[in-house]
């Protein structure tokens, strides 16, 4: 910046933080879309965790069904 004008410093300047908040605005929309990518995997996570959910509580069933009507047989 020796030599030049106040208004080449001023220009020079300007552009440094055009530079800057393009760079930070980069990162921004990166943060953004690594958060949406988070809450999409949060909701199959959570789907996931219904679904076995569902799944383990049927096979209990059915197994406790399948030991009563043992007993029962057995009984008469």
């Amino acid at each position: 910046m020796e030599g030049l004008s106040p208004r080449d410093k001023l220009l020079e300047s300007l552009e440094n933080i055009y530079i800057l908040v393009q760079k930070a605005d980069i990162r921004v929309k990166a943060r953004e879309r690594l958060d949406e990518v988070a809450d999409q995997w949060r909701m199959v996570v959570a789907v996931c965790d219904r679904l076995l959910f569902v799944v383990f509580l049927s096979g209990i069933l059915v197994i406790t069904l399948w030991f009563i009507s043992i007993e029962w047989n057995a009984m008469h």
